[in-house]
């Protein structure tokens, strides 16, 4: 991505929700748009499995990202952050629990 191609959206498909997936082969990179290029990357893998939730790995990916989206979402009803076409400001730090 950073040497090669960057990460337009032309080159993400919709996964989940607000989550989108950048796909390169087997490697699956999973992030969120805000803006025209804000974005807030997650983690990601090697998909061996047909579909996303068929791995334990890529579902958890999935989920923090979904959790994080909502936050996001929350926090800018709330005008703790704020969000225009090329940066995303304010309240961006987030505590989560693993269970």
């Amino acid at each position: 991505m950073a040497n090669k191609r960057g990460c337009l959206e032309t080159l993400l498909s919709k996964e989940y929700g607000s989550i989108y997936k950048f796909s390169e082969g087997d490697l699956r990179l999973y992030c969120l748009l805000f803006g025209k290029v804000s974005i807030v990357l997650g983690g990601g893998g090697v998909k061996k499995v047909r579909a996303t939730q068929d791995s334990i790995e890529l579902t958890q990916y999935v989920a923090l990202l979904d959790f994080v989206d909502k936050e996001i979402l929350k926090r800018i009803i709330s005008n703790e952050i704020f969000v225009t076409d090329n940066r995303i400001t304010g309240n961006l730090i987030f505590y989560f629990e693993n269970n």
